[in-house]
Order: C-alpha cells, then sequence, then structure tokens
C-alpha cells in the first residue's frame, strides 16, 4: 500500500452496485482494510419505477485515503443522468 500512494495519497473506485462486493475485497486486498473511509452511493434518475418500489439505478463509489485525518468529499446533490 505505501508503494502506492503517498503519505497523504487517495483513491476512489466509481463502480457498478452488482460487482461492488467483490470489488471492496480488491481493493482492501491491495490497499489495506484499515485505510477505507467510505462508501458513498450515487443514486440516479433513468428509466421509470413503480409506486411501490425504490429506485434500483444507482453506484457506488469506495474511498480510500493514506492521512489520518484524510477527509472524504461530502456528496453533494448533482444533475440527474438522462
Amino acid at each position: 500500500c505505501h508503494a502506492l500512494l503517498k503519505e497523504t495519497g487517495s483513491i476512489y473506485l466509481h463502480c457498478d452496485p452488482t460487482v461492488s462486493h467483490y470489488l471492496k475485497l480488491v481493493m482492501d486486498d491491495i490497499f489495506g482494510a484499515e485505510i477505507f473511509r467510505n462508501e458513498i452511493v450515487c443514486h440516479y434518475q433513468a428509466g421509470t419505477k413503480g409506486r411501490k418500489q425504490f429506485g434500483r439505478k444507482h453506484d457506488i463509489i469506495f474511498a480510500y485515503g493514506m492521512g489520518e485525518d484524510e477527509d472524504v468529499p461530502s456528496p453533494t446533490k448533482t444533475s440527474s443522468r438522462s
């Protein structure tokens, strides 16, 4: 891990939720679970959904950072995808 990131380095992985659990294990193996900072869920509007269902369109972002006080950016609302 120390050879891959600077002391203040960070890395973000944007992935599909259907494989996110596998990729989290790979990232933990490469960089170390101790530098995992956050899992961010990005929901977006596309297609239609039923009245009794939650939206299923979302992506996952895993944030890893080397510094102890590494801040993970707060998610902000962005324009929806079309």
